[in-house]
């Protein structure tokens, strides 16, 4: 199992015992941490876990941003260019 899948499985876990799991809440959390949002303005899309890392499309005050969890936590979000699906 990887860093990251275990990362999450336990983030999973936490977030579980605080109320239910979900990957908008997994990926809010993720994503306020490196875009300049609060977790409440943004919204999740496109998540997808592989054994590579989490990938996920955020948007907020209507921008929209491709984000990674790579192993080791390290997050990472790129503005999307408004021409690109």
């Amino acid at each position: 199992m990887s860093v990251a899948r275990s990362f999450l499985t336990v983030a999973a876990a936490v977030v579980g015992l605080s109320g239910c799991y979900s990957t908008t809440r997994v990926g809010q959390g993720y994503s306020s941490g490196v875009i300049p949002c609060a977790p409440h303005e943004i919204a999740i899309a496109d998540y997808d876990e592989t054994m590579d890392g989490t990938f996920w499309e955020a948007t907020c005050r209507g921008v929209k941003y491709r984000c990674s969890l790579r192993p080791i936590n390290q997050t990472a979000c790129a503005p999307i260019p408004a021409s690109a699906p």
